[in-house]
């Protein structure tokens, strides 16, 4: 199948973004589980279990009495919203990339990269309100029900090992036994804790150690990271959230992973307008139990 120069362009797009787009979309670390849909599908429909009575201990294997009742499903589903931004690029430009292989230019890419990767983070770490009040999607700050506001000031050498001891004992406490877990802050509280130093009984260890150790109580399971991110929803709170290879509490729901096309004004035709570049994705958290994410209030 030979292309035509607008769908050469677009496929060369996509693979230049990619290096200036991954390292950005710091939040979807934080995702360790994926459903993709099928190409051109962006809504995705699921089950939701209401109930589900106690499992109940006996001696022998299970028979006919054994009570089975129906589980209590409900029906949802949801949409990807689609991130996007674009730029121009002349005919020109274009035509000299068709026909004498020179190089597309990258200044565009560059910078959409950002701007999609701070839109990408900004969904799924805290919403996407188009009205500016209130939230359509739901990302993890947005959907944590179990919140810690004491106050754990990670300036004071000590404290932030013991908010992230207590956030994960509550987040322990109310479902997620199984899983270590993600902290994601500001850069401006990461340095912060870089530089803290506890010490005692004659010795000293830095406390980002001894966070990294309360972030990760389940020895085998996926390892628990710290992460930054200047999108991050607050610079006094902490978004802490299970490392979920399993899909148990959240899932990251891909409808389209980020694509560049392009495309011309169809009143002046394929060799006379200007070739407008478009850079979209599609892309939603789905967090199954909200009481699986944490909030440090105050730190």
């Amino acid at each position: 199948m030979i292309l035509n120069p607008y769908e050469r362009a677009g496929t060369a797009y996509t693979k230049m973004m990619k290096p200036f787009l991954t390292p950005r979309m710091i939040a979807r670390n934080l995702f360790a589980h994926t459903i993709r849909l099928p190409k051109g599908k962006v809504k995705l429909d699921f089950n939701k279990v209401s109930q589900m009575k106690d499992a109940t201990i006996q001696l022998t294997l299970p028979d006919d009495t054994l009570k089975r009742d129906l589980i209590g499903l409900s029906s949802d589903s949801i949409r990807c919203p689609f991130v996007v931004n674009g730029f121009e690029i002349t005919q020109d430009q274009l035509q000299a990339f068709a026909s004498e292989g020179t190089d597309l230019p990258n200044e565009g890419i560059k910078a959409m990269s950002q701007t999609l990767s701070a839109k990408d983070q900004t969904l799924l770490l805290d919403s996407y309100k188009p009205n500016g009040t209130d939230a359509m999607f739901k990302g993890l700050y947005a959907s944590a029900t179990t919140i810690d506001n004491t106050a754990y000031d990670f300036g004071t050498a000590g404290k932030a090992s013991e908010g992230t001891a207590a956030i994960v004992g509550l987040l322990q406490e109310a479902i997620v036994e199984d899983c270590n877990f993600n902290m994601l802050i500001s850069y401006a509280q990461l340095t912060t804790l870089k530089n803290s130093w506890i010490v005692g009984s004659g010795t000293g260890i830095w406390e980002i150690e001894k966070v990294i150790k309360n972030l990760n109580p389940v020895e085998g399971a996926a390892p628990g990271r710290i992460y930054a991110s200047k999108y991050a929803p607050s610079a006094t709170k902490a978004i802490i959230s299970p490392n979920d290879p399993a899909g148990m509490y959240m899932d990251l729901v891909i409808g389209q992973d980020p694509r560049v096309i392009t495309g011309f004004d169809s009143k002046l035709g394929p060799d006379d307008s200007p070739v407008y570049v478009t850079g979209f994705e599609a892309v939603v958290p789905l967090i199954y139990y909200p009481e699986a994410i944490g909030i440090l209030g105050s730190i």
